[in-house]
């Protein structure tokens, strides 16, 4: 099987949708921190998760009602640090 990786284009991204683009700077979110997520399904941000792994610019999320890990990576682009008040 040959797997062919391709680049996202405007007919294949949504619009508004959030991408990162190689000039912009990689945000590094320590383990622990509470974070809001970027939902795909209605495109808005979701709070009650913390990070719980961090990985080559992804990330892994612990939600926060359960201490449930997620499986799946997020990139930094679609998650927000919550900043306390």
């Amino acid at each position: 099987m040959r797997i062919q990786l391709i680049e996202p284009t405007a007919a294949t991204t949504r619009a508004g949708a959030v991408t990162p683009t190689p000039s912009e700077p990689t945000l590094v979110i320590p383990v622990g921190v509470q974070v809001e997520l970027r939902s795909r399904f209605d495109d808005r941000w979701t709070n009650g998760f913390a990070i719980a792994v961090c990985g080559d610019g992804e990330y892994q999320v612990r939600r926060l009602s359960d201490g449930h890990v997620l499986p799946a990576w997020f990139p930094a682009a679609v998650l927000r640090p919550i900043l306390e008040s």
